[in-house]
């Protein structure tokens, strides 16, 4: 995934595994191969995530208003959340094009 570090990837994927939203598959080879799939309490929250992006993508220019507005008041913020990063992403992506 852009604008996440290996690290923190881990870090979100292990703490989605202890809340049961994900499970875990190790594969020994060389080099070991990690796989990670949706649990079926995990899969109750894809509708609700279809929700959140259809949301997001309804509203990037408001939100993108209220940013730009916010940074000329009080500077850019020193650091760029994963949503923000998420959302330069979706902006990237063609209109109904899937990566």
């Amino acid at each position: 995934m852009d604008g996440i570090s290996q690290r923190m990837l881990t870090v979100t994927l292990r703490g989605l595994e202890r809340d049961g939203l994900v499970v875990r598959t190790i594969y020994p080879e060389v080099p070991p191969r990690v796989e990670y799939a949706l649990t079926p309490l995990g899969s109750t929250l894809r509708q609700l995530l279809r929700g959140l992006v259809a949301w997001a993508g309804a509203h990037l220019a408001e939100v993108d208003a209220a940013r730009a507005g916010y940074d000329q008041k009080h500077g850019p913020p020193a650091r760029v959340g994963v949503a923000e990063r998420l959302l330069a992403r979706r902006r990237r992506v063609e209109p109904g094009r899937r990566r």
